[in-house]
C-alpha cells in the first residue's frame, strides 16, 4: 500500500489527506498544533477571553460541499453559513475604509467611491475572470 505524510492540517492538508484516503492511500496527517484547522482556530487570552482566527471569508462553499460528499458526510451536519452583506472591511485608517460586499453592484460602488470607476471596472473585470476560470 503506498503511504504518504501530509504536512499541515490547515483546510489544504486535511483536503489532501482526504482525498488520498478515498483513493486507498494510506495517510499520516502531522501538524504543529494539537487541533486540526490551520487558520480556523480559537485564540485564548491570559484572561480567557476567546478570539476567533477565522477565517473571515470562505468562498467557493461548493468546494466544500463535495470534500464532505467524498467522505460520505454532509457539510451543513458540521458547518452553519451565514451569507453577509459586508464580506470584508479593509482599513488604513479612519478615513480609509473599503468594505466588499457579496453584490457586486455594492462592491462597483464602495470600489468607485473608495478609488475610482476605473478600479471599480477593473475589479468586476476581475472577478468574471476569477468566475469563468473556477469553471473550467
Amino acid at each position: 500500500m503506498t503511504k504518504v505524510v501530509v504536512i499541515g492540517a490547515g483546510f489544504g492538508g486535511l483536503s489532501a489527506a482526504i482525498e488520498l484516503a478515498k483513493n486507498g492511500i494510506e495517510v499520516k496527517l502531522l501538524d504543529p498544533k494539537r487541533e486540526a484547522g490551520g487558520k480556523v482556530d480559537l485564540f485564548e487570552d491570559e484572561k480567557k477571553n476567546k478570539y476567533d482566527c477565522g477565517p473571515t471569508v470562505v468562498t467557493l462553499k461548493e468546494v466544500f460541499s463535495e470534500l464532505f460528499e467524498k467522505s460520505n458526510e454532509k457539510l451543513e451536519d458540521y458547518v452553519t453559513f451565514k451569507k453577509l452583506g459586508i464580506v470584508a472591511r479593509h482599513s488604513w485608517s479612519d478615513k480609509e475604509v473599503l468594505d466588499l460586499h457579496s453584490d457586486a453592484d455594492r462592491n462597483f460602488e464602495a470600489i468607485s467611491k473608495f478609488s475610482s470607476v476605473s478600479e471599480a471596472r477593473n475589479f468586476t473585470e476581475f472577478s468574471k475572470l476569477a468566475a469563468e476560470l473556477h469553471k473550467s
